[in-house]
C-alpha cells in the first residue's frame, strides 16, 4: 500500500497535533488517570483517522467510493496504532511522527491497564524508600489538594501519599509526586518512617472509623500521629479515647475561631477602647466584652463558645461576668432548646440574652441599633457568603449613620472565595473576615502540631504537683489532652492581663499579682469545662467512698465539685489545704518562669 505524496498544508500537520495533545492535558491534568486514558485514546484515533482519510481521499469519488474510503480509513486507524502498517508505507515525516506518537501512546495505555497495580505499588515503593517521612492524607479532592500543595512548599523530603475515600473511583490528588492509596497499602507503610496522617473534614463521621482502623496500626507503628477533623460539638461533649495513637482531634470551627481569638483578643479590645483599670499589676476591664452574634450555624455556635472561654477575666460588673452577648437567629426555636442542653450551664449565664428574630427583618435591625454603640464586636453568619456580605453591609451602613466613634469589630464569615463582593467591606478598617475554607490547611497546623510537645510538658507538670503517676500522652483521653491545650492557648490572655514585667516586681508584689491571675485561671477552668457540656456536682452526693479517697468528678456523668466560684473552693473537700488554689496558682507562674 502506498500514498500519494501530498504537500498541501502538510507542515501544519504536526504542529496541529502537538497543539491537541498541549490542550488536552492542560483541561484534563485535574481528572483522573482513567479518563485522561480515555480522552487520549480517542484523540488519537480521531487524528490518525483524519489522516488516514486524507491520505486515501481523492477528488472525484462516488458516494459508494467515498463510503469505501471512510470505512478502510476507520479500519486502519486502529491498524497504524497498533503497529499493524509498516512505517514504510508513509512518505512525509509529520505522518510518521505522529503515527509513531500515537502507537506508542496505544502501547502504553495497554500496558498501564494491565500492569497498573504493579506500577502504583513499585512507585509507593520507591517514595517510601527514598523520602524519611511519609505525609498521608485523607479527605474531600479540594480539601487534600490544598493541604498537599502546602506540603510540597514546606517540606520537600517527604513521601505524600492520598487515601482515596473512594477506592472503586480511580482519582489520584493533582500534586506532583502524590501517589493514591487505598487502606490495604497503608497497613503496609514500613515502620522505620515516620508517618503523619491528616483525615480532613467529611459529612458523615467517615473519621471515626478511620480513626478505630489507624488505633489498631498504633502499636506497631510507634512513631504514627494522627490529626483528625471531626465536628465541633462531637469534640466538645464525647469524651473519645486512643490510647494506642498519637492523635489530635480537631474541627474546622474550631481552627478558625481559635486562630481569630488569637489574634483578636477581647481583653486588647477593651484595653485599645480605654475601658480597664489596673490592679495588683492586673488589668481589670471596667465592663463586659460585648458581643452580638447574627445567625446560629455551626460557626456562630463555636465563636460563641470560643469567646467566652476568652472573657473569663473578671470585671467591674456587679456579678464580675466578663462577656456580655446577644444572639439573634430565627433558628433559635429549633435549635436553641437542644443546644442548652448539650451546655446546661449557659442557660444560668446572666450576660447571654437570645433573640428570635430573622436577619432581614425590622426587629432584627432595631435591636441591633439600640445596642450598637455598646458593641465591640458583630459576628455575621446567617447563611450563605452573599447573605453574610448584605447584611454586613446593612450593619455597616447602620454605624455610618450613627457616627460612632468606635466602631464595633464587624466579623463577616466567607464560606467560599468571593473577592468581588467583599470589595466595599474592606474599605473599613473595622471589617474582618473569617474565612471558613480551608485556609488553614497547612503543614505547620495539622503536621507539625507544636503546641503538642508544651502540652505533654504541662500535663507532667500537673502530674507531679498532684503526686499522680505520669502517664503517657496518648493513653490520655481527648479530653484531658484538650484541656492541656486550652491552658497553653490561653496564654495570650495572662499576657495581655499582666499590666507589667511581674519579674521585675518586688517579690510579695509579684506574688499577690500571681495569686490574682490563679484567680482568673479558675474562671477559665470553669468556662472551659462549662462550654463541653460540664456542670456542678454538690459535694453532699459524694459517697463516703469518693470523699475518702478526695474524688472531684464524675467524668462520665461530667459533673464537678471544683465548678465554684473562686471563694468556695477553700470550703471543698481536698487532699490537703489550699491544694485546689494551688493548681491554678501554678498554671499561671508557669507562664512567667525566668
Amino acid at each position: 500500500m502506498s500514498y500519494p505524496n501530498r504537500k498541501t498544508g502538510e507542515t501544519m500537520i504536526l504542529l496541529g497535533y502537538a497543539a491537541g495533545v498541549v490542550l488536552l492535558w492542560c483541561c484534563l491534568r485535574r481528572k483522573s488517570e482513567r479518563l485522561r486514558s480515555a480522552v487520549f485514546m480517542a484523540y488519537h484515533f480521531l487524528f490518525v483517522f483524519a489522516l488516514s482519510f486524507s491520505l486515501l481521499y481523492t477528488p472525484g469519488l462516488s458516494p459508494a467510493e467515498l463510503a469505501r474510503t471512510l470505512a478502510l480509513s476507520v479500519y486502519q486507524a486502529p491498524m497504524i496504532m497498533g503497529f499493524q502498517v509498516g512505517l514504510d508505507d508513509y512518505t512525509q515525516l509529520q505522518y510518521i511522527i505522529v503515527f509513531v506518537c500515537s502507537s506508542i501512546y496505544t502501547v502504553r495505555t495497554v500496558v498501564m491497564l494491565l500492569f497498573q497495580r504493579f506500577f502504583r505499588d513499585l512507585r509507593l515503593r520507591l517514595s517510601l524508600l527514598l523520602q524519611p517521612e511519609v505525609c498521608l492524607i485523607s479527605g474531600e479532592l479540594p480539601d487534600a489538594q490544598a493541604l498537599a500543595e502546602n506540603i510540597r512548599r514546606e517540606k520537600r523530603r517527604v513521601s505524600l501519599l492520598y487515601l482515596d475515600p473512594n477506592p472503586d473511583e480511580d482519582d489520584e490528588i493533582p500534586v506532583s509526586g502524590a501517589l493514591t492509596v487505598q487502606w490495604s497499602q497503608v497497613e503496609k507503610l514500613t515502620r522505620r518512617k515516620r508517618c503523619h496522617a491528616v483525615l480532613l473534614p467529611e459529612p458523615n463521621q467517615e473519621n471515626l472509623s478511620l480513626l478505630g482502623r489507624f488505633e489498631q496500626l498504633g502499636r506497631p507503628l510507634s512513631r504514627l500521629k494522627v490529626t483528625a477533623f471531626l465536628d465541633p460539638d462531637l469534640l466538645r461533649l464525647e469524651n473519645l479515647n486512643y490510647p494506642a495513637t498519637d492523635v489530635w482531634l480537631v474541627s474546622r470551627e474550631q481552627l478558625l475561631a481559635r486562630h481569630f481569638m488569637t489574634e483578636h483578643l477581647p481583653l486588647e479590645r477593651l484595653k485599645a477602647v480605654g475601658a480597664v483599670h489596673t490592679e495588683d499589676h492586673i488589668w481589670v476591664p471596667d465592663r463586659p466584652f460585648s458581643l452580638c452574634v447574627a445567625g446560629f450555624s455551626t460557626m456562630c455556635r463555636e465563636f460563641l463558645l470560643t469567646t467566652l472561654e476568652n472573657t473569663a477575666f473578671e470585671t467591674a460588673a456587679p456579678d464580675g461576668r466578663g462577656l456580655d452577648a446577644l444572639i439573634i437567629s430565627d433558628a433559635l426555636p429549633d435549635h436553641l432548646g437542644a443546644f442548652l442542653r448539650d451546655y446546661p450551664r449557659l442557660a444560668e449565664e446572666p450576660g447571654l440574652s437570645w433573640l428570635n428574630h430573622g436577619a432581614e427583618t425590622e426587629p432584627f435591625f432595631s435591636v441591633l441599633e439600640q445596642r450598637l454603640a455598646g458593641l465591640d464586636q458583630i459576628l455575621v453568619d446567617v447563611g450563605s457568603t452573599s447573605d453574610n456580605i448584605r447584611t454586613a453591609l446593612r450593619i455597616q451602613r447602620l454605624c455610618q449613620r450613627h457616627e460612632l466613634a468606635v466602631l464595633p469589630q464587624l466579623v463577616v464569615v466567607l464560606h467560599e472565595d468571593a473577592p468581588g463582593s467583599v470589595e466595599l467591606l474592606t474599605q473599613s478598617e473595622n471589617v474582618i473576615f473569617l474565612q471558613d475554607n480551608r485556609s488553614r490547611f497547612t503543614y505547620e497546623e495539622l503536621i507539625e502540631r507544636r503546641a503538642d510537645q508544651e502540652a505533654r510538658a504541662l500535663h507532667q507538670r500537673y502530674q507531679s504537683v498532684s503526686g499522680s503517676d505520669i502517664d503517657a500522652w496518648q493513653k490520655l483521653d481527648t479530653f484531658t489532652q484538650a484541656s492541656n491545650r486550652a491552658v497553653l492557648w490561653d496564654i495570650p490572655n495572662k499576657l495581655a492581663l499582666t499590666a507589667e514585667d511581674l519579674n521585675a516586681l518586688p517579690p510579695a508584689e509579684r506574688e499577690q499579682a500571681l495569686w490574682r491571675l490563679a484567680r482568673y485561671e479558675h474562671r477559665r477552668w470553669n468556662a472551659f469545662h462549662f462550654c463541653r457540656g460540664w456542670t456542678k456536682l454538690d459535694v453532699s452526693e459524694l459517697t463516703p467512698e469518693e470523699l475518702a479517697q478526695h474524688k472531684t468528678k464524675r467524668p462520665a456523668a461530667r459533673r464537678h465539685i471544683c465548678l465554684v466560684s473562686w471563694d468556695e473552693l477553700d470550703g471543698l473537700p481536698q487532699s490537703s489545704p489550699g491544694i485546689l488554689k494551688r493548681y491554678d496558682y501554678e498554671n499561671a507562674a508557669a507562664v512567667f518562669q525566668q
